[in-house]
């Protein structure tokens, strides 16, 4: 887990809290689940989808206006990445819908 700035997603550095201690373990979990379901209540990097497959980068929106936070997969390069959208994302592939105020 870490905290999400304008700048993109610092990763936390300190110490874990395991266990076992200095290894990510079951108290890690439950702060990181905090920090995700904040983030998907109002999502501070957000991904452009929307309109439709195979659409140039010009056409796509950030917010589609109809209140569902998407979190979905990608294949780039550098490997898996994921990453957070409030519009739908096509051709990606979707791990989790929610709308944006019943995220709980």
């Amino acid at each position: 887990y870490g905290e999400f700035t304008p700048q993109g997603f610092k990763r936390y550095s300190g110490m874990w809290k395991g266990p076992p201690p200095g290894a990510i373990g079951k108290r890690d979990i439950t702060v990181a689940m905090g920090t995700f379901t904040e983030q998907l209540k109002k999502p501070t990097v957000v991904i452009k989808g929307g309109v439709g497959p195979s659409v140039d980068e010009m056409q796509k929106v950030v917010d589609d206006g109809k209140g569902w936070v998407w979190v979905a997969a990608d294949m780039t390069p550098g490997g898996l990445a994921i990453g957070t959208y409030t519009s739908v994302p096509f051709g990606k592939r979707p791990l989790l819908v929610a709308k944006q105020g019943a995220v709980d």
